[in-house]
């Protein structure tokens, strides 16, 4: 990266939204690390629960370090090799972190079915913050489905809505 070019980037430093949001991320990364290695013993039955948290607060901070390096925020056309390979990894990591959160979710959701049983269990604050962090990440997902799909059925009615008038006003 040319002296110009990294000027250029101090000079025009990331938003404030993206900063708050990786931020947030890696705090609440960082909460699912120490959370899961206070309680690493504490879940006897699905001892994959603190270990799915500290495994995804890691990957987590590593993709938001990747995201937050300049090299990965440059256009396609101005992109060194380096800026490659790191999206390269920063897509492989969130592929993981896709598969293991999908594998978590199943780990939290088949214990909340079961119940407690004598002898068997989970810390409950171990268990509830890994519950409702997962959930609130399904909320998430789906509020994004929601407001990326609405626009587009709008979109689309209106497209075949209109098309018809628009036929007319070409006939005349």
């Amino acid at each position: 990266m040319s002296d110009n070019n990294m000027i250029q980037r101090i000079q025009n430093p990331p938003k404030p939204v993206s900063i708050s949001s990786l931020t947030g991320a890696c705090i609440l990364a960082g909460a699912k690390i120490a959370l899961g290695a206070m309680h690493l013993d504490d879940c006897p039955i699905q001892p994959y629960i603190p270990i799915y948290l500290i495994v995804f607060g890691v990957f987590s901070i590593v993709v938001s370090i990747i995201s937050a390096l300049p090299w990965t925020r440059q256009p396609r056309d101005e992109r060194t090799a380096l800026g490659g390979i790191l999206l390269v990894i920063r897509n492989v990591l969130n592929t993981f972190l896709f598969a293991w959160f999908i594998a978590g979710s199943y780990w939290i959701y088949s214990l909340h079915a079961t119940g407690h049983y004598p002898g068997f269990f989970c810390n409950r604050v171990l268990y509830l913050f890994a519950f409702w962090t997962t959930t609130v990440i399904y909320i998430i997902i789906a509020l994004g489905v929601v407001f990326c799909c609405i626009p587009l059925l709008c979109a689309f009615f209106c497209v075949c809505l209109c098309s018809p008038v628009l036929d007319d006003v070409e006939d005349v």
